[in-house]
This record gives C-alpha cells, sequence and structure tokens, in this order.
C-alpha cells in the first residue's frame, strides 16, 4: 500500500477515533466575506466506510450539510475529493475536501449556485 494512501487512511481513523468512533467535532469556518460560520463534522460509527456529515451553519438562519463518505473500508482514500452540498434555503454546490496528512487538518472549500463561498477547517493535531 503505497504511503500516501496509508497515511491518509491513518487521518480517516484519527477522525473516528478522536470522536469516540462516533459523536462530533467542532472546526471553523468563515464565508468568503469574512462572515463567521459555526462547523461541526458528525462521525456514524455504524457506517461501514464511515460517514462523515458536515453541517455549516451561518448566523443569519441558513445551513448546508455535506456527507463525506469514504467508501468501501479496506480501499485507498484520496487525499482531495469533492462532495455535493445542499442548503436549508434550497442553495447547492461542491464543497472540496483536503486531507493535510503533516499538518493532521481537514479543509474545505465550498462553493454555492447563489453564489456563496467560503472555508472550514478542522484540526485534529489538539
Amino acid at each position: 500500500m503505497p504511503l500516501r494512501t496509508m497515511t491518509t487512511a491513518l487521518l480517516v481513523s484519527s477522525v473516528l477515533s478522536l470522536s469516540g468512533c462516533g459523536g462530533q467535532v467542532g472546526g471553523q469556518g468563515q464565508m468568503s466575506n469574512g462572515e463567521p460560520l459555526s462547523v461541526l463534522l458528525d462521525v456514524s460509527p455504524a457506517s461501514t466506510g464511515a460517514t462523515i456529515t458536515l453541517d455549516i451553519a451561518s448566523p443569519d438562519g441558513w445551513t448546508c450539510r455535506s456527507l463525506l463518505t469514504n467508501g468501501e473500508a479496506g480501499q485507498p482514500v484520496p487525499v482531495r475529493r469533492t462532495f455535493p452540498i445542499r442548503c436549508s434555503d434550497g442553495a447547492q454546490g461542491t464543497i472540496l475536501v483536503t486531507w493535510d496528512k503533516v499538518q493532521l487538518r481537514q479543509h474545505g472549500a465550498f462553493k454555492l449556485d447563489n453564489g456563496r463561498s467560503g472555508s472550514v477547517l478542522f484540526d485534529f493535531s489538539r
């Protein structure tokens, strides 16, 4: 197994173990205009390949959700993947998620069809 694949698989395992094999992990987020966002990863321990739900909430009242699925257990997990994201106000788009294996962080950049965009960050080094 290539080192990149093993390291990425370890990061996914870190998300699961840091959350106690299930649970929630908070992070940081902001819109491209600087508006803060509340962001949360919710790890489902019941899923074979681990399904991680990303929730984004704005102080303006809208929320967005994306399911970050890692695929089947034992399969390589890409360092960078794009997932669909849907919002409570009907907006939709994509989020590009990158696992930073050196700093143990997960970065996400999203863009919605209504023109909104922003970023999220989860730090697993602590």
